[in-house]
């Protein structure tokens, strides 16, 4: 089964939006699932999460949290990044920049704001090294996951 690392586990939302779809493929029911953060009760809870929605959608993975990067990245057949850089005050900048100019935004609905979020990343992205040549690191799954969403 491949090991599928998420980066940023703490946001719990998305991260558990992302489990259920996981989770409902019958490929990846038994996935090994790293769970990193470096907030080590944003990831408490965001373990708990896991082995709930597993439980509810009669998944079997192996579920394991770390708080450091590299550890949860070794050996990763593919890399989930959800992480938010500069936090809370961040993200009220990419609302308060738009709203100057006239743009009601909210998260992930324009494509400015995954383009602000995507730069706000990059370099964190660019750091992430696993040893792995077949892994895949998914920042723009978030992209694809709300545009599928708008267009259904």
């Amino acid at each position: 089964m491949p090991k599928i690392s998420f980066i940023g586990a703490g946001g719990v939302v998305f991260t558990y939006n992302l489990l259920g779809d996981i989770f409902s493929f019958p490929e990846l029911a038994e996935s090994e699932i790293a769970l990193m953060d470096i907030d080590a009760e944003r990831l408490r809870i965001a373990e708990m999460m896991a082995h709930k929605v597993a439980e509810q959608l009669g998944a079997h993975p192996t579920i394991k949290a770390y708080q450091d990067r590299k550890e949860a990245l070794e050996g990763a057949d593919y890399a989930i990044n959800t992480i938010q850089v500069g936090g809370y005050p961040s993200t009220l900048i990419d609302f308060d920049v738009p709203k100057r100019y006239g743009l009601q935004q909210t998260i992930a609905e324009t494509y400015q704001f995954l383009l602000t979020s995507f730069l706000g990343s990059v370099m964190i992205i660019l750091q992430v090294k696993t040893g792995n040549s077949q892994a895949l690191v998914l920042y723009l799954c978030e992209l694809t996951y709300f545009w599928k969403r708008q267009r259904t």
